[in-house]
């Protein structure tokens, strides 16, 4: 059972946008988390964590959050990465991206929670995590990709950004390396947590290596932009990864004057760029907190109101859950999923930027 949280901000679009996101929520969530009650009915690590995130403060549950981090954990591969889906048996092409937010909703789990007793059980687990991708660190402080080895390497449903399952070609990925800051960094906090301070000190130490790494590999200084990858898709520039590298801390001492603009509309003011591809509504999250980690009380305003315009049309359509892209039933081949919990990132905004309807 769960206690809706009866929010209340005196706007009727975002109170209304807010009980819609608690009832996607809601039908997301049967024996674990699942990405939607229609398709795969599964848990996956990204999907869960949004969900989680929106969860505390839809529901404030810890319960069922606790529940999916332990299932996810239990199903580790003997290569240190989580499982596509948990559980799951034949079928399986892990993304490794997904294992480093698995690092990510673990200490959100303890941040809101409190309780560091899960981390504590399966801390070995989440050091087998980061070793996997320490195994494929190279000298210049960046890791290659995971090819040939039959995982997925995948970001979001994009262009340039969907990978592919099985990739056989060896390269650099800004937005895995991103990801791999980030779940360091998440690291380093469960460590604190957990009375391990000198293993912290250690991952901030190889994050801020591998940070220094990726703003000089990826950056390009002609286009102040971030490419996504060294040897394929130059000059195509994904909202995503520069939503991750300025988030991780990539972009620190570099010009980020193109950058904001775009991030900002998603894309839409091109600064010139021919190519620049918008974020999907999963990665949102990643965005929005560039975005404020940059400049709060500019940012806070445009992301709100982008949540206004983007969900409101989806009310419009007839919308009593939220979909997994802004396409909805027409996207993937008429398989796009008309209530995906991943899309319910509006609870976490209106809470932390607009609580009490100002």
């Amino acid at each position: 059972p769960l206690v809706h949280k009866a929010y209340k901000s005196g706007n009727l679009l975002r109170d209304t946008i807010y009980k819609v996101c608690q009832n996607t929520l809601q039908q997301c969530l049967h024996e674990h988390y699942e990405d939607c009650p229609w398709r795969e009915q599964a848990l996956y690590c990204l999907d869960s964590r949004n969900q989680m995130l929106c969860g505390y403060y839809a529901f404030n549950e810890f319960e069922a959050p606790r529940a999916a981090l332990e299932l996810i954990a239990q199903g580790q591969r003997a290569d240190g990465l989580m499982r596509l889906c948990s559980p799951a048996s034949g079928f399986d092409a892990p993304i490794p991206a997904f294992s480093c937010a698995y690092l990510i909703e673990m200490d959100e789990y303890i941040r809101y929670s409190g309780d560091t007793t899960l981390a504590e059980t399966y801390y070995d687990r989440l050091e087998k995590v980061i070793a996997a991708f320490m195994a494929r660190m190279q000298p210049e402080g960046i890791i290659e990709n995971f090819y040939g080895a039959g995982q997925w390497c995948f970001y979001e449903w994009s262009y340039t950004m969907e990978g592919t399952i099985g990739e056989t070609q060896r390269r650099l990925e800004a937005p895995l390396n991103a990801f791999f800051s980030l779940a360091l960094g998440s690291m380093a906090s469960i460590c604190d947590a957990l009375g391990k301070s000198d293993r912290a000190e250690e991952y901030r130490a190889i994050r801020r290596k591998l940070n220094e790494a990726v703003g000089r590999i990826f950056y390009n200084p002609e286009t102040k932009m971030f490419e996504s990858f060294d040897i394929i898709c130059r000059g195509e520039y994904a909202v995503l990864t520069q939503a991750l590298c300025v988030l991780c801390g990539a972009g620190e001492g570099l010009d980020l004057s193109v950058i904001l603009p775009i991030l900002a509309s998603n894309g839409k003011d091109r600064q010139g760029l021919a190519t620049v591809v918008p974020n999907t509504l999963s990665m949102n999250s990643f965005r929005f907190d560039a975005l404020l980690a940059i400049d709060r009380e500019t940012y806070g305003p445009v992301i709100l109101d982008e949540i206004d315009r983007d969900y409101l049309y989806m009310l419009r359509c007839g919308a009593t859950t939220f979909w997994e892209t802004i396409i909805g039933a027409d996207d993937f081949a008429d398989a796009g999923s008309l209530c995906h919990g991943w899309s319910s990132l509006p609870v976490y905004y209106y809470e932390i930027l607009d609580p009490n309807g100002n």
